[in-house]
């Protein structure tokens, strides 16, 4: 359902993937099991999305990633950053954010089949 991330996988997950990536940069304990429950539904309604893990404590990578607060949700596609939500947000809201970037991305639109954003 989601891949662990930090800075040795990094270019391999996120930089290579051809599909949309959401990264998720979030605190281990009751924060992670809330915000997995929420990836899972996101993983659900829009499949063609790889969802990755980046937990808080990897300090370079979150400096790297201009992380300042957890969770933190950044969208990517063809390797670069197109899009972040900052804060605890709905499943829903989550996919909206998702689906109206990529949206914007032309190209991924004429490669994958997403549904439009209404």
């Amino acid at each position: 359902m989601y891949t662990s991330i930090g800075m040795d996988n990094f270019e391999s997950e996120i930089g290579l993937e051809r599909r949309p990536v959401l990264l998720a940069c979030i605190r281990r304990g009751f924060e992670a099991k809330e915000q997995l429950q929420i990836l899972e539904e996101v993983s659900r309604k829009i499949g063609n999305v790889k969802i990755c893990i980046l937990y808080q404590g990897l300090s370079d990578a979150y400096r790297v990633l201009s992380v300042e607060g957890t969770p933190t949700f950044l969208l990517y596609a063809d390797g670069e950053e197109i899009g972040r939500v900052l804060g605890k947000v709905l499943p829903g809201t989550l996919i909206e954010f998702v689906l109206e970037k990529l949206a914007q991305e032309v190209s991924y639109l004429e490669q994958l089949s997403f549904p439009s954003p209404s």
